[in-house]
């Protein structure tokens, strides 16, 4: 853009949203309108937006051209595989993996599900692979016998917490109670005062958030 046109309050913009699909908005001069401006994302017509549009998407396909040896742009000789244990750069989120499609295709894919060391989430995610190896790191590869992800001791009741927490649908706060009154005094290191006085903090979170 040769010029940074900036709408006037509660006049019409035409911008490009995620998918790609120009979408009429009024500037209001609030978050989503100064983002749309900070990355010159607003056109004073539909045909500006829409030409834009197309520019974007060519730029995309350029970038995301198959290279002549799959191998090439992957970023790393890492190749994920079942099992291994990886941890979001940003989020530090943990996460499994739990099967790659062929690596070195044109299109490759991972299936990952998030846990912590006391709680596997079932739900699982399809992720590009070069996504995957720019926002993943590996951290473990766990070994035969108990994995990261098993049942600890202290959480091992009939039934365990985070059945009684999924079944009962609870929130964060609610699920912590739970957890720490069925873990007190079970766990090496911690005393039951200790881990009463934490499910007695979520509580009161929990009541801050009724409020």
């Amino acid at each position: 853009m040769t010029e940074r046109w900036k709408p006037e309050f509660d006049e019409m913009y035409w911008s490009i949203p995620a998918d790609g699909e120009v979408i009429l908005f009024c500037w209001r001069d609030d978050e989503i309108d100064r983002t749309c401006f900070n990355f010159g994302n607003c056109f004073r017509t539909e045909e500006e937006a829409e030409a834009a549009a197309e520019k974007v998407k060519d730029l995309l396909l350029d970038l995301h051209e198959s290279p002549e040896e799959p191998s090439q742009g992957l970023g790393t000789s890492i190749v994920p595989e079942s099992g291994q244990v990886w941890v979001h750069r940003n989020s530090g989120v943990y996460y499994k993996v739990l099967s790659t499609n062929a690596w070195f295709s044109p299109e490759p894919r991972v299936t990952i599900s998030q846990f912590t060391p006391s709680y596997f989430n079932p739900i699982t995610q399809n992720i590009d692979g070069r996504d995957f190896l720019h926002n993943y790191v590996l951290i473990n590869v766990p070994q035969s016998g108990k994995g990261i992800h098993d049942t600890p001791d202290h959480y091992k009741l009939d039934p365990e917490p985070i059945d009684v927490i999924k079944a009962w649908g609870l929130d964060f706060c609610k699920g912590n109670v739970i957890k720490y009154v069925a873990r007190a005094g079970r766990k090496t290191g911690e005393s039951e005062d200790s881990d009463l006085h934490k499910a007695m903090n979520y509580l009161r979170l929990a009541l801050e958030d009724e409020k």
